[in-house]
């Protein structure tokens, strides 16, 4: 709908929602593939290993900008 819109912007806002989408579908399914695979438990100690990372990496950055 917000595609088809009456104004250039609402069509815009519209494409770039569709292209916010498509990464986020494509982590999705490799993380699907990935559970099947190697299983849940496995999975989510990477995953929240990796989390914990971008978090060390964001109070740091949050910390040399004061």
């Amino acid at each position: 709908m917000i595609i088809d819109g009456n104004s250039a912007p609402e069509g815009l806002m519209g494409i770039y929602i569709l292209f916010c989408l498509l990464p986020v579908i494509i982590l999705i399914i490799i993380d699907r593939f990935l559970v099947t695979k190697f299983g849940n438990q496995k999975v989510n100690i990477v995953e929240f290993s990796f989390l914990g990372f971008i978090l060390f990496l964001w109070i740091i950055k949050m910390l040399l900008n004061l």
